[in-house]
């Protein structure tokens, strides 16, 4: 599962041609930094207790990553992913959990049921894209 806590850095999501999608949150893990991602091939059009096949991958990077360059190293994964649709991030920068939890809910494919009730996001959402 894909979590927002305070290590959270940034989230990535692109709709794939196959019928599926690619889901991935850029984490501190300590001194490094860690990529989860995850790709969904749909199954059915459920929601929620789906029969979706979904495939988990960690990446660690080195401890000399630093996070604009892993941010960037991310971008450049999506940007050669074969998007079906628009495919969007989310980049925390100074927000709280809260905040960025309240911005996901914007997102195109996220669910209200998904996470956990907010306060109301700031309106400060430079660096967030949907290309």
């Amino acid at each position: 599962m894909i979590e927002l806590n305070e290590n959270t850095l940034g989230i990535w999501s692109v709709s794939l041609p196959v019928p599926g999608d690619w889901m991935g949150t850029l984490q501190r893990d300590g001194e490094r930094l860690k990529l989860i991602c995850r790709f969904r091939w749909y199954r059915d059009d459920k929601t929620f207790d789906s029969e979706d096949e979904k495939r988990w991958y960690e990446v660690t990077l080195g401890a000399h990553w630093s996070v604009s360059a892993a941010i960037e190293s991310v971008r450049d994964l999506v940007r050669k992913m074969p998007a079906k649709e628009a495919h969007w991030e989310l980049i925390r920068g100074e927000r709280s959990v809260e905040e960025l939890a309240q911005l996901l809910l914007t997102m195109p494919g996220i669910s209200h049921k998904t996470l956990p009730a907010s306060p109301p996001v700031a309106d400060n959402c430079e660096g967030d894209k949907i290309t």
